[in-house]
């Protein structure tokens, strides 16, 4: 063994060492950084995208909920677009029809919403009160909004939903993460006499 020890061409060995040690630090130095940077890091855009239609063909009720899904505190708003439409594909309502809507939400988040109809810019929520139903709560949207449809055309009302996750949540978004709101929207229709 010490023969070969002996053999070992000395400066050769420590240049070759020294690579490899300054390799083993850039690697560990990388793994570092990386897990670093994902643990205190976070990018978020407040975008979402959702189209509803609602079709009301008959004198009833129709219902339908939207997921506020993956939504994070942010300066943007998230918009969601509905419409409420009297006929569906080649059916169309043989009646005149006066039309209300609900709107409810569950309370998993701070959110504050506003709903307008298209090309139009007050707000169609009048009011919120919160509903306990068992041991869940909702909030329930109240509105005056009512439109009408005629029997003989194809009409659609458009809306959009405008969802707000202040900016402020942001320092406790942990507290956040994972949950969930719904949107309910309720569409009661009836003849119109």
């Amino acid at each position: 063994m010490s023969e070969f020890l002996k053999n070992i061409n000395r400066q050769k060995f420590l240049f070759i060492l020294k690579y490899i040690i300054i390799l083993l630090l850039i690697v560990i130095i990388i793994n570092v950084a990386e897990i670093t940077y994902s643990k205190y890091s976070s990018n978020a855009e407040g975008n979402a995208v959702a189209n509803i239609a609602f079709f009301i063909v008959d004198v009833g009720t129709v219902e339908n909920s939207i997921s506020l899904a993956g939504l994070v505190p942010s300066e943007t708003d998230y918009l969601y677009r509905f419409s409420v439409n009297n006929f569906k594909n080649n059916k169309r309502a043989n009646v005149n029809l006066d039309y209300s809507i609900e709107f409810q939400t569950t309370t998993n988040l701070p959110l504050t919403f506003k709903i307008f109809r298209e090309n139009e810019q007050n707000d169609v929520i009048t009011s919120t009160e919160i509903i306990q139903d068992g041991d869940m709560y909702f909030k329930k949207l109240n509105t005056d909004e009512v439109g009408y449809f005629t029997h003989d055309s194809n009409q659609t009302d458009n809306y959009v939903l405008v969802v707000n996750f202040p900016i402020e949540y942001n320092v406790n978004s942990d507290e956040y993460q994972g949950l969930i709101d719904s949107f309910i929207i309720k569409i009661n229709a009836t003849q119109r006499i």
